[in-house]
């Protein structure tokens, strides 16, 4: 069955598709990493809650 010529063009076909994925799939998990890497960390939870009990302080803190 495999042997015929339109079923191998099919086959190469579908790798190449399947390959084009995998790059694709591979460039996609880099560029996560890299923002997950840029990412600030979060802040303390005393911070958030000290933040938090005066909204106004929070609304004009410098990294909101």
């Amino acid at each position: 069955m495999w042997n015929y010529p339109e079923n191998r063009l099919v086959v190469r076909t579908l790798e190449g598709k399947w390959e084009a994925k995998l790059f694709a799939l591979a460039d996609a998990e880099a560029v996560l990493v890299t923002a997950e890497a840029a990412r600030p960390p979060l802040p303390e939870r005393d911070v958030l809650l000290a933040l938090a009990a005066d909204l106004p302080k929070l609304w004009h803190h410098p990294d909101t």
